[in-house]
């Protein structure tokens, strides 16, 4: 019994494949490990299992994609406060001429400028979410593509650790490869996640020096009908730009805040990940040696006869 139970699960960790964003997809590396179809046909103990159907299933997958979310705009926040920073932009990152603003301080020019000032902050923060909306959208994409390419192996190893008899060594040595293709997966979405908020970042750097350019001539407009007025309102100058370096001050602070937050929620995605994987791989091993099945395989476009345990496990999932 004990030695049919190590063909079963190692065929079993051998079949197993495709995850994509905790969930396989099962056209992935099809040719590699598709089995021949006549030789299926002629098995009575053949297992097949939707494994996209069964991860998603699982009653913490939505947590990963809420937690996903949350880190894509907690990073896209700190590198808005560091643009801030990096530029020391008036109120809703508009860099206004100082000159222009120090001419126009008159009553009427003034209130021209708060209200052409907020219709650029209006159109700048319109941008910035459309852009941040394409980014969070991309980002979720381009992961699921990273997932597919690390968590079919991820899953396989995780199989073999609790369903094969090996030793010490040599599942230090599995936990090990586990543990640098987690490095690895999370270095390529950390490497995507950069990449996007630099262009981010230089986009919203382009929009902020147009509106820039808006302003100050709108302003130099009102310089000249106003001229006479110039000198009437230095002193709330003098407190505009003050206020704007205690916001710089009060940014640094924040992003310290913001980077923690950051880090605590990938040590939380991670555990909520490797539950997911850890529990299904155990249900599959499970449900599998309590139906006498020899091997388990992912649906396959070929005749075979074969028990489909996909819902066995998701109930699995509810006990």
């Amino acid at each position: 019994m004990e030695k049919r139970k190590w063909m079963i699960v190692a065929l079993i960790a051998i079949v197993a494949f495709g995850v994509v964003g905790y969930a396989v997809s099962l056209q992935s590396n099809k040719n590699s490990t598709k089995p021949d179809a006549q030789a299926v046909e002629n098995q009575t103990d053949i297992g097949v299992i939707d494994m996209s159907q069964v991860l998603k299933a699982h009653p913490k997958y939505g947590q990963t994609i809420e937690l996903q979310k949350e880190l894509n705009t907690l990073k896209a926040e700190i590198d808005n406060k560091l643009n801030f920073i990096n530029h020391q932009a008036m109120p809703n990152s508009i860099a206004v001429d100082e000159k222009a603003i120090l001419s126009s301080q008159n009553q009427l020019g003034q209130q021209q400028l708060i209200a052409k000032h907020a219709e650029l902050n209006e159109k700048l923060q319109k941008k910035e979410d459309e852009l941040r909306q394409n980014f969070n959208e991309q980002m979720n994409k381009d992961v699921a593509v990273i997932d597919e390419e690390y968590m079919p192996e991820i899953f396989n190893l995780k199989l073999k650790m609790k369903t094969l008899q090996m030793t010490e060594d040599a599942f230090n040595q599995m936990q090990a490869k586990i543990n640098e293709l987690q490095e690895a997966r999370n270095k390529k979405v950390h490497e995507k996640q950069q990449q996007y908020l630099s262009q981010l970042g230089e986009q919203m750097k382009a929009e902020q020096l147009k509106a820039t350019e808006e302003f100050n001539l709108f302003a130099q407009q009102v310089e000249k009908e106003n001229k006479e007025f110039s000198s009437q309102k230095t002193a709330g100058l003098t407190e505009r730009n003050n206020n704007v370096e205690n916001q710089g001050n009060e940014s640094v602070a924040q992003i310290a805040e913001l980077k923690q937050q950051v880090a605590d929620k990938e040590v939380e995605l991670q555990k909520i990940q490797n539950e997911i994987l850890d529990e299904a791989t155990s249900l599959v091993a499970k449900v599998a040696l309590e139906n006498n099945l020899s091997v388990v395989i992912n649906k396959v476009k070929v005749n075979i006869n074969g028990l489909d345990i996909t819902d066995l496990v998701i109930q699995g999932f509810n006990k």
